[in-house]
């Protein structure tokens, strides 16, 4: 993977379909993102790739990311 700061990215931030999105965490850390999938039967069987980094002041580097989560999608 690729690092930023000392998180590990998995995202390729280079493709054309890498999309940014501010977000915010509420007290416990927690963030929601909400985004609509086609009703396009040339979707399914699609993967993605899924991953947020944020500023963090007690990382190394100051960026800190969470674990990359594949999705693939189903009928």
């Amino acid at each position: 993977p690729a690092f930023a700061g000392s998180a590990p990215i998995f995202v390729d931030v280079n493709s054309a379909f890498a999309t940014f999105a501010p977000f915010f965490t509420d007290a416990f850390g927690r963030a929601e993102l909400a985004f609509a999938i086609p009703n396009d039967p040339l979707m399914v069987g699609a993967q993605v790739v899924l991953q947020m980094a944020f500023m963090d002041g007690g990382a190394a580097g100051g960026i800190s990311a969470t674990t990359a989560l594949s999705v693939v999608v189903q009928p």
